[in-house]
């Protein structure tokens, strides 16, 4: 709870323009007392896993870029900051109904060192966040993760298998672009 305040305060500072607000990063309101709790931004909505996985929605293609773009931004909002999030997945992506716009949350394993690796991300992790916007983006569209067809890819049975596929893809042009189309 601390690492994410520390965070987000930070995010809150380097943001310049004051005359518009931070749109796609969870903002925090207080420090809760005892350090064991953060007051945050209310968002009426619904995770990404919740959309995808558990509704087994899709997004149209003019739908899954807003919110990819949104997404993005709030990337920027935090690399201005010096930020990486490491942690981006569909249970970290809040679709705001009220506003119509993602919004990342969950800064618990945030770093503002460019040395640290992904950490715990396997799911949609990789090696930086733009990556795993990438897999978002694609989950949306088709409702199908891009290297795991199965629905639990939370799971750390088959994380070392999704690891696994995910290089032996990469290393390979004519696989990567096969699995790209």
């Amino acid at each position: 709870i601390k690492n994410e305040f520390d965070l987000l305060k930070i995010v809150k500072k380097h943001h310049t323009d004051k005359n518009k607000p931070l749109e796609n990063i969870i903002k925090i309101l207080r420090k809760a007392q005892w350090s064991i709790a953060l007051e945050l931004e209310y968002i009426r909505g619904k995770t990404l896993a919740q959309i995808l996985d558990a509704e087994m929605q899709v997004y149209d293609a003019e739908t899954a870029i807003k919110y990819s773009f949104g997404i993005f931004n709030g990337l920027l909002e935090l690399k201005a900051a010096d930020i990486y999030h490491r942690d981006l997945w569909l249970g970290n992506i809040m679709i705001d109904e009220v506003k119509d716009r993602a919004v990342i949350i969950d800064l618990g394993i945030a770093t503002d060192d460019p040395e640290d690796g992904p950490k715990d991300n396997r799911r949609y992790g990789g090696e930086n966040d733009l990556q795993s916007l990438g897999q978002i983006m694609y989950k949306m569209v088709t409702g199908h993760h891009l290297f795991n067809p199965s629905i639990c890819m939370s799971t750390h049975l088959i994380a070392e298998k999704v690891k696994a596929e995910r290089e032996r893809i990469y290393a390979d042009p004519v696989s990567l672009e096969r699995r790209l189309r």
